[in-house]
């Protein structure tokens, strides 16, 4: 069985640029999902940047998937500047066209029922400070 590709899409919350690269979010997640379900292989991709909005995502939508062709979970963090942007009915459009395109559409259950990854979702990670 494939290990998971987990890609975060978001602004600056998500790149976190100010950080030194050992300490951004993908990183720790990633050691803290590997170590807790002992997968060396699981993967955790930031996309994230300083300044973006949704809206500028959806136009580097299809750019930016194409790099990445196996994401099982994507993890849409954007707001800061949408807000600012366009406000909240704009920040809700462009949420909503991006949850509807295909490969970022919510998904009820992510993996199946037996999947070793869906058992371990009730418990607890503990990222390291």
């Amino acid at each position: 069985m494939r290990s998971p590709c987990i890609l975060q899409i978001g602004d600056c919350t998500v790149s976190c640029s100010y950080l030194l690269p050992h300490q951004r979010g993908e990183i720790r997640l990633q050691e803290a999902l590997r170590r807790v379900y002992n997968d060396p292989g699981i993967v955790v991709v930031n996309e994230g940047l300083d300044g973006e909005a949704t809206e500028d995502f959806l136009r580097r939508y299809s750019r930016t998937l194409e790099r990445y062709p196996e994401v099982d979970v994507a993890i849409i963090r954007y707001g800061v500047n949408d807000r600012k942007r366009s406000g909240v009915k704009g920040f809700r459009k462009y949420t909503e066209e991006l949850c509807d395109r295909p490969r970022t559409r919510p998904a009820r259950h992510q993996y199946r029922p037996g999947d070793r990854y869906l058992r371990r979702l009730s418990s607890p990670l503990r990222l390291r400070s």
